[in-house]
């Protein structure tokens, strides 16, 4: 079950959005299968190697152009399956001004991008306000792609976001189970990790 702020990054935005302006670049990174100015891709397929991925420096700059705390919210799933549509719905905004939503059988998001449209929601126990940002990704299975790079996709998804949203369309198939799997195990890692660091900390001062 979702807790109180991951119901909060749910909610359809009932607030006014700010459009952050991605620092000027020379890349071109904006004009990737997305509405030119109002989503910024973060990872674009390499057009050298199939199943890889490109960092776009222009969504690297304009994350770091946001001040403040960052929860991410994205949604995964096959293609074609609505997830820009959810997205969009989720923004409050037309497609027209958010994620491109194709009306062709081929796949139309192409790699992970980041709407520009970002929301301020006040979550914790005090109303520290939270920069929301939402990630569209490319549905798996799409055509000519390898299934490593479906788990690349995913893997992105999971360890940058505070809410992934799985998208179903049909049933559950044995490859959503494994990709659920491996979030879980990423979490617990990460828990794991931070826990033996925290632990680490206080022995070192308490040795101070």
């Amino acid at each position: 079950s979702l807790g109180q702020s991951e119901r909060k990054l749910l909610a359809p935005a009932a607030v006014r959005d700010r459009v952050v302006s991605p620092a000027s670049t020379s890349d071109g990174a904006v004009a990737v299968d997305g509405n030119e100015g109002e989503s910024i891709a973060l990872l674009a397929p390499n057009t050298n190697e199939p199943g890889k991925l490109e960092l776009r420096d222009e969504a690297v700059q304009w994350l770091r152009s946001i001040r403040g705390p960052v929860a991410i919210v994205s949604v995964v799933g096959a293609y074609r399956t609505g997830k820009s549509f959810l997205l969009n719905e989720l923004l409050g905004l037309p497609c027209s001004r958010g994620f491109v939503v194709g009306h062709r059988r081929e796949t139309q998001t192409k790699g992970v991008w980041f709407s520009r449209h970002v929301r301020t929601r006040p979550l914790g126990p005090h109303g520290l306000n939270v920069s929301v940002l939402y990630m569209d990704t490319e549905g798996f299975e799409s055509t000519g792609r390898p299934g490593a790079y479906d788990d690349r996709i995913f893997a992105i998804a999971a360890l940058l976001s505070s809410v992934v949203v799985y998208n179903l369309a049909e049933t559950i198939k044995e490859a959503d189970i494994e990709r659920l799997a491996f979030a879980t195990q990423l979490s617990r890692e990460f828990w794991r990790r931070a826990s033996d660091g925290e632990s680490a900390g206080e022995e070192s001062r308490d040795g101070g």
